[in-house]
């Protein structure tokens, strides 16, 4: 990870400091990138996009600001949640099963 022109992080740091929340070998970065795409792309469109809002509000606005929009954004993703079996009626995939790592 680069932090400026001469600077550089460790992938292990990075995941010490909670900068990434993964880090595996190299022989399986594509699989897990991959999967983290298939998981954001089967993701209904409302609940990423009211993410990168949420991700770019926090950048404008103080942190009490942000904090108390959370219920905003939760309620906007509650609502856009298709259900699964609407998913299935349009031929949509389930969501990836998600693991704690």
């Amino acid at each position: 990870m680069l932090l400026g022109a001469w600077e550089r992080m460790s992938a292990e740091r990075a995941h010490q400091m909670g900068l990434v929340s993964e880090v595996v070998p190299q022989s399986e970065l594509l699989e897990r990138a991959m999967w983290v795409a298939r998981a954001i792309a089967s993701a209904p469109v409302m609940a990423i996009q009211g993410t990168l809002r949420a991700i770019w509000m926090t950048h404008e606005v103080s942190r009490r600001e942000a904090l108390s929009q959370v219920s905003t954004f939760v309620a906007l993703e509650r609502s856009s949640t298709t259900s699964r079996e609407v998913r299935r009626s349009r031929g949509q995939r389930d969501p990836p099963e998600w693991r704690l790592r």
